[in-house]
């Protein structure tokens, strides 16, 4: 490592690695930064010529980094304080066999061996533990098979859904100014009477990343429909759900008719306290006849 100063500096390193067999294959590297930039380049492999000797730079920039969220709170909308549940997992025990089986309860459901989840039915006592010399609390199990999602189909304009990011696959088009196909990040500018995208994903990092393009590219609704006059746009928004922008949408941004509006399609659980009395199944229907055979 050649260091000129507190910010910059430059280096060679090996090291070792396994790609697709069980000896590892030895790599040399160059590297340099300075207060913004890291590049890398593989100088050799085993000893020979590199197997890729691209020179790979990443913006090492705060301002221009991607935030990823790993944990999550609850928190005071008006003062930002943290507020901390009062109730997460806990221990519980059962009986099994007149033998006390230990095991843990939490959001996700209830935690025991295999054994003696086996052994469980409907109405089975679970006792939290509360610690030695103090009497444990019944809870009686209910067991849920399935999950039920609720899907709700809305229709909004083009135009509400300014400025939100929306992620998609487009193919290349020199017209629209897309010079490959991939996954991108891109949004609908209502002032501007345009889609812009802004990102692209980058498969060269582990996890992938959605790397900011240096130039947005832009085009109008206008060049949208002239080299697609049949096809809209799919997509999905985070916090919102999925969404399809029709070429008709598209022709009348302002409008939230069903023929003409954006189809927003969202996702949510269902509890099972609010589960309907009658379930109607649409598709793929099954009946005691099919699952007997």
């Amino acid at each position: 490592l050649q260091k000129t100063s507190d910010t910059v500096g430059k280096g060679v390193i090996q090291w070792p690695k396994f790609d697709e067999s069980e000896i590892p294959n030895l790599y040399v590297y160059a590297f340099g930064y300075d207060a913004d930039t890291y590049c890398r380049q593989e100088i050799s492999k085993n000893g020979a010529a590199a197997s890729d000797d691209t020179v790979y730079c990443y913006d090492t920039r705060k301002s221009e980094g991607i935030k990823g969220i790993f944990r999550y709170g609850l928190y005071d909308s008006s003062t930002g304080a943290r507020h901390n549940l009062t109730t997460g997992g806990f221990p519980v025990t059962t009986i099994v066999s007149s033998v006390k089986r230990f095991g843990f309860a939490d959001y996700w459901g209830v935690h025991f061996p295999a054994s003696v989840i086996s052994t469980f039915a409907n109405g089975t006592t679970l006792t939290r533990d509360m610690g030695p010399g103090v009497a444990g609390e019944d809870y009686t199990l209910s067991i849920g098979g399935n999950k039920l999602k609720k899907i709700t189909m809305s229709h909004v304009s083009l135009d509400s859904l300014d400025s939100l990011t929306m992620n998609s696959y487009f193919d290349a088009n020199s017209n629209l100014g897309i010079s490959s196909s991939g996954e991108v990040q891109f949004n609908y500018d209502k002032t501007n009477d345009r889609f812009s995208i802004t990102h692209a994903r980058n498969y060269n990092t582990s996890p992938p990343t959605d790397a900011k393009l240096d130039d947005a590219i832009n085009f109008t609704r206008a060049a949208w429909l002239s080299e697609y006059p049949n096809n809209g746009m799919g997509g999905y928004i985070k916090g919102f759900g999925s969404v399809y922008i029709s070429t008709e949408a598209i022709t009348t941004p302002s409008s939230t008719t069903t023929n003409e509006a954006v189809f927003l399609e969202t996702e949510v659980n269902v509890l099972p306290a609010d589960y309907p009395t009658t379930l109607y199944c649409v598709q793929n229907c099954f009946s005691a006849a099919t699952i007997s055979a």
